[in-house]
């Protein structure tokens, strides 16, 4: 009987076994910004705003800044998910993500605007990035950035948000690795 051997792939291409963990590039575990979801924001904004303009039409003179705008709701959505993760592990994932898809994405009232929603309702969701996002990208694309600067100012908040809590999640890191360490004994 012979042992089926798993392919050799690189450490960023290997999938987890069961029991065996995956060394994670040391590099990536002290940086201050988390790279991942920058570019995945980056990205996700040009290629939305492409959709939006050339495949859907629904925008016609203004790529850049919808493709800033869905840039910025996206990191202010991937930033602090990452944050948690970091700092509070998959609870904190998974509470922030229940969060922002189960209040945020209702209560953004990106389909027509947050004063169709209960008064109340439709601030609370213009405080969340989905809201937020929407709006910034509603007020690019249409109306020249005409009232978006309070959308701007709360993704930017979101973000910056997102970057305290990674780096309190690599604090902890830290200290969790230091702890782990055995420190050498001075003997005279």
């Amino acid at each position: 009987m012979s042992r089926h051997r798993w392919p050799r792939l690189p450490a960023r291409l290997r999938w987890h076994r069961p029991g065996r963990r995956i060394p994670e590039d040391p590099a990536a575990q002290r940086r201050l910004v988390p790279d991942r979801p920058a570019r995945l924001a980056a990205v996700g904004g040009i290629v939305v705003a492409s959709i939006l303009t050339f495949a859907f039409g629904s925008i016609e003179s203004t790529f850049w800044p919808v493709a800033g705008s869905m840039a910025l709701g996206i990191a202010a959505l991937a930033l602090p998910l990452a944050g948690l993760q970091k700092a509070f592990g998959a609870k904190g994932f998974t509470i922030g993500a229940m969060a922002m898809m189960f209040l945020g994405n209702p209560l953004a009232g990106i389909a027509t605007t947050s004063a169709w929603l209960p008064s109340g309702l439709g601030t609370f969701g213009q405080i969340l990035p989905p809201g937020a996002a929407g709006t910034l990208v509603r007020s690019a694309a249409y109306f020249d950035g005409a009232g978006g600067l309070v959308a701007l100012s709360t993704l930017v908040t979101w973000i910056v948000v997102g970057l305290l809590l990674y780096a309190v999640g690599m604090r902890r890191a830290v200290g969790e690795e230091a702890a782990e360490r055995p420190s050498a004994q001075v003997t005279a």
